[in-house]
């Protein structure tokens, strides 16, 4: 118990601080994601487009259990993807 009353605390202290927030606890540039010159976009954008056209499918059709299970690992796999690829282009 006593733990979770320190962390909140130092969120408090942390939040209180207007300076510390900013350095130590600095909001990431989603502009950044915005990069047309970098392969990585543009292969993020086509993986999402691919996420909206899974999603799509599945619901819009009844799949067999196999099937159903292919499209969820298909759509984990690319949401996990994505995810990293957007990381790299926030991150560089």
């Amino acid at each position: 118990m006593e733990d979770n009353a320190g962390l909140s605390l130092a969120v408090v202290a942390c939040a209180r601080d207007a300076g510390a927030w900013r350095l130590h606890c600095a909001p990431m540039q989603l502009k950044r994601l915005c990069q047309p010159r970098n392969p990585l976009f543009w292969t993020l954008l086509v993986l999402n487009a691919l996420s909206a056209l899974l999603g799509w499918i599945t619901h819009t059709y009844t799949l067999p259990g196999w099937l159903a299970l292919v499209m969820v690992v298909f759509a984990v796999g690319n949401a996990v993807l994505g995810m990293r690829i957007a990381w790299q282009l926030v991150n560089s």
